[in-house]
């Protein structure tokens, strides 16, 4: 353990990328000594250090990410699952959803109330150390803050011209003095406020949407022949699935090199799946009005529209069918457009 006497600790903790199990988890922390920085690994019952001496720092960089986002989204989308199947099933049942959408609301609560995400790294003149305690934007800044007297102390306060040269002296040093024999030299742009380097995201999200979509062509065809509560229950959970993926999926794919046909497929995919829900709640909505006894009861409500047969109701026969349509063919031409991008990734 270190001795806490000696050094202060900064403010942030996170994760270390890695590891064999999500159980086993490497915990990250920063500590300010009086002549280094001091990166602290705990993982379990042990610790690694890392050493960083203020006359070495080169540069701290910080940048926003979207992971807060994208953790907004999701919470935000579970919370409003748990809420509409509070307003579907009936009691004792609508206290277990109710309790899990409370969950959901106070975690998007306390992601938003710790602000937006970022990633921070320290540059010296033999490696670049990512840092994980810096997870969030307001605890980078406080450290930047921290930090930038003792290293001035430790270097000197650089002017504008002096930290032009040494930013020109880093970019440099990352280009390769001499191509590999078989390839060819490629000029690095400088980079400029206006562009943005292509995320290495390599599709996950989307695989995971395209595979639900062809569950929801799955479910769509046996609707149409079995009448059962089972079924629907399955449908709600297979299309808020599917609705939280592709939401996933869209913001995950913003600045990647995700080509154009999977980007179509998956905003078709989102639009498709929130009008199938707005119609098929109303044609829920309409059986409560044509059966006005069982909107006391919201299980029976529920029972009553699980009882519709499509061959009665040739609205109710279409949709299915459309949506069995379309939902296996999105997702099976998603599946190609995602194996050929990936295959490109690796052949890059």
């Amino acid at each position: 353990m270190i001795e806490t006497n000696t050094y202060t600790k900064l403010p942030g903790r996170g994760l270390k990328k890695g590891g064999t199990a999500l159980i086993v988890r490497t915990r990250a922390r920063l500590y300010m000594g009086k002549n280094h920085l001091l990166c602290v690994y705990n993982t379990g019952y042990t610790e690694d250090y890392k050493r960083f001496y203020y006359k070495d720092i080169q540069a701290l960089v910080t940048c926003r990410t979207s992971r807060g986002k994208t953790l907004n989204i999701v919470f935000g989308a579970l919370t409003a699952f748990h809420v509409l199947v509070t307003m579907l099933i009936g009691s004792p049942w609508n206290i277990i959803s109710s309790s899990i959408a409370g969950l959901f609301l106070l975690l998007l609560l306390a992601n938003i109330f710790r602000g937006p995400t970022s990633k921070a790294y320290l540059l010296t003149a033999v490696t670049m150390e990512d840092l994980p305690s810096l997870c969030r934007m307001k605890n980078a800044l406080k450290v930047l803050e921290l930090l930038r007297p003792v290293i001035e102390a430790a270097q000197g306060k650089l002017s504008k011209e002096d930290i032009q040269s040494r930013s020109s002296e880093i970019r440099m040093r990352e280009m390769p003095d001499k191509a590999p024999a078989g390839t060819r030299p490629v000029r690095r742009a400088a980079p400029s406020s206006d562009s943005k380097p292509a995320s290495s995201y390599n599709g996950t999200f989307h695989m995971v949407l395209f595979m639900l979509l062809l569950l929801c062509s799955a479910y769509s065809a046996v609707d149409v022949y079995v009448n059962h509560i089972a079924v629907t229950y399955a449908g709600i959970a297979i299309g808020s699935a599917a609705v939280i993926f592709a939401i996933l999926s869209a913001v995950r794919q913003y600045g990647s090199a995700m080509p154009g046909g999977i980007i179509g497929l998956t905003w078709s995919a989102l639009f498709y799946l929130l009008f199938e829900s707005v119609i098929l709640y109303g044609i829920y909505i309409f059986t409560g009005i044509m059966h006005p006894d069982a909107l006391r009861s919201r299980g029976k409500l529920l029972m009553l529209y699980s009882s519709l047969d499509p061959f009665e109701n040739m609205f109710l026969m279409g949709a299915l069918i459309f949506s069995a349509v379309f939902y296996f063919i999105a997702g099976s031409a998603g599946l190609i457009l995602l194996r050929k991008f990936r295959s490109s990734i690796r052949g890059v």
